[in-house]
């Protein structure tokens, strides 16, 4: 699903070409092997499974690190149910914050985590409300 997720985003959203790479082992294991607690959530439509997130646990909250999902999928907004499920699982632990990742202005496929409010970006010396960034 991983490989067939990012030869999708290349032929979708003009993804660099990692086919090459992605020959092996598709490599997911750099999300788990870092000091931090990572749980690996799986998303599934009847018995198929349909999305994996990775997620951090941190003191403050829970930090979305990666997710993919089957490219048969993309009409289903997986990535906004994964960050919706995130938002009620920082809830139902006590954690004040949800960090959704890198945002880049412009990038298609990143662009959906602007819509998620008061959301705030890192400008390399502070955090500002993301409608602020350039101000």
């Amino acid at each position: 699903m991983y490989r067939a997720f990012h030869e999708h985003g290349h032929q979708t959203k003009g993804w660099p070409d990692r086919s090459a790479e992605n020959k092996g082992a598709s490599g997911l294991g750099v999300f788990l092997a870092n000091p931090i607690p990572t749980e690996e959530w799986s998303y599934w439509i009847e018995d198929r499974l349909a999305g994996v997130g990775y997620v951090d646990v941190l003191d403050e909250g829970l930090s979305a690190i990666y997710f993919f999902h089957d490219p048969r999928d993309s009409r289903r907004s997986l990535g906004t149910l994964n960050i919706l499920h995130l938002i009620e699982a920082a809830r139902h632990r006590g954690l004040p914050h949800v960090y959704l990742g890198y945002y880049v202005d412009g990038c298609r496929s990143l662009e959906y985590k602007a819509r998620f409010k008061p959301n705030e970006v890192f400008t390399g010396t502070t955090w500002k409300a993301l409608d602020d960034r350039f101000a």
